[in-house]
């Protein structure tokens, strides 16, 4: 039988496109019940292999993760615009 209890929490993935660039961000449970924003550049880069932009802290809620997940996507997109803006 399932128990609600005792079900592992729910896994967000979602996909998110900005500037060009498109993303899959997910909030990843924990055994606390708490998630951690996860960041995935679709790049096939290197080696066909998803790139992890960023290193998952912690939030209390699915929603917090979620939104910061697609914040730095935002801002990894937005330092390497720049980046490239000051080489130009």
């Amino acid at each position: 039988m399932n128990n609600p209890d005792t079900q592992a929490p729910e896994r967000r993935m979602e996909p998110f496109a900005y500037h060009g660039w498109n993303f899959l961000c997910a909030s990843v449970p924990d055994a606390d019940n708490r998630f951690r924003p996860v960041v995935l550049c679709e790049l096939s880069w290197p080696g066909g292999l998803p790139v992890v932009l960023c290193h998952p802290t912690l939030d209390a809620s699915m929603e917090d993760a979620a939104e910061h997940a697609r914040l730095r996507a935002i801002h990894w997109v937005e330092a390497r615009t720049l980046a490239a803006n000051d080489e130009g």
